[in-house]
């Protein structure tokens, strides 16, 4: 069987980080292609040898945006290239990622017999009340989404959304796989730093803001020895500085930028905040999960962070947007050894509930059915 996985991009990602690890489990079986639109200049995670790469774009180009950005996506010629390329590779079945590839895949296959033949999975990475907001792409997609085969959602609230949308039976809820680089061995609470840590893109979706200011709370409550690193890089960097600046929190929250050794920081900390508006199933809580942090979660749509935690059990959940409670989940950790060590214990059960064997089955088993139907 050759599958062919359509994306945006290797570049960092939760996406992308997923289709990483997928495409290097089905290679040990089958052929694998990867079809992104962006060609980038290095992938920031390993793909097996075998599998095949191919690129859209001729040239690699920083993201742009505005008119310059329309008329790229809009480009004829990039799509008659996209076409192309899936009518040469001939694929047996082809994994969509995100919306921009899916969108242009369906729109190719209402122009092409030969790809309105291959059978075509969509899978939904994040709220697509946001991801769909803009009126033209969400009437878009509801006309070319109609057609497609196989639908794979990550939550219950984000496959209720395509309710009355998508006509295939073949619609399925599959979690993120666990990356085996965060399977080492956790620290015990007593060895970690009294350091909070929170992973994530800096940009307005994560919420930064928000965990800075119930930190910057807790902080002139508490007065303790506890620091906040957040780690990932974005446009708002300057406005969080500021923002940290204006707080005087400059000896206790620290943007430390991207790290090669995320798994390192996690294991060394002691509590992880995700402060997110929306998520999908978001990979950070997940891994951070996986080595056994007492973790706190705002409840956000589309219910990634719900989906994964049984609060009080193995994970706070707190409500969206809430600073007063955000920073009171801090502090009552903070002050509750029993609670985190219960937190730490439960959360690592993730390891086995998402094991990437689990995982693949899980859509190998998707795959065989919408194929099946196709025929």
């Amino acid at each position: 069987m050759k599958l062919l996985f359509n994306c945006l991009t290797t570049e960092k990602g939760g996406a992308e980080r997923v289709i990483s690890v997928l495409a290097n489990e089905f290679v040990k079986k089958d052929d694998v292609v990867i079809l992104t639109l962006k060609r980038n200049t290095k992938d920031a995670y390993k793909f097996d040898e075998k599998i095949k790469r191919l690129y859209v774009d001729k040239t690699c180009y920083e993201s742009d945006s505005g008119v310059k950005s329309i008329f790229r996506k809009l480009s004829p010629s990039r799509l008659l290239r996209f076409k192309r390329f899936i009518i040469d590779e001939d694929p047996d079945i082809i994994i969509s990622f995100l919306p921009e590839p899916s969108l242009r895949l369906m729109f190719a296959s209402k122009f092409s017999s030969k790809i309105r033949k291959i059978p075509k999975i969509i899978s939904i990475r994040n709220d697509p009340e946001k991801e769909y907001s803009n009126v033209l792409i969400k009437q878009a997609m509801k006309k070319l989404y109609r057609d497609v085969d196989g639908m794979v959602y990550q939550t219950e609230d984000a496959k209720n959304y395509f309710k009355g949308i998508i006509k295939t039976r073949n619609q399925v809820i599959i979690q993120n796989p666990i990356d085996e680089r965060f399977l080492i061995k956790p620290k015990d609470d007593k060895d970690r730093k009294d350091i909070i840590i929170s992973v994530g893109r800096l940009e307005s979706q994560k919420n930064h803001e928000l965990l800075i200011r119930a930190f910057g709370r807790m902080i002139e409550e508490e007065k303790n020895d506890y620091c906040l690193e957040i780690y990932g890089e974005g446009s708002r960097r300057q406005y969080l500085q500021e923002m940290i600046n204006k707080m005087n929190l400059n000896n206790k929250v620290f943007l430390k930028g991207k790290t090669d050794d995320i798994v390192k920081k996690l294991n060394n900390s002691k509590i992880f905040v995700l402060s997110s508006r929306y998520e999908g199933m978001p990979n950070a809580l997940m891994e951070a999960m996986a080595l056994g942090l007492p973790c706190i979660s705002t409840d956000c749509p589309c219910g990634g962070p719900r989906s994964l935690t049984k609060n009080g059990e193995n994970g706070i959940l707190v409500k969206n947007g809430d600073k007063n409670a955000l920073g009171c989940a801090i502090s009552d950790l903070i002050n509750d050894d029993r609670m985190r060590k219960i937190l730490s214990r439960n959360a690592l059960r993730i390891r086995k509930d998402n094991d990437v064997n689990t995982v693949v089955e899980q859509w190998y088993t998707i795959i065989n059915r919408v194929m099946e139907t196709k025929e």
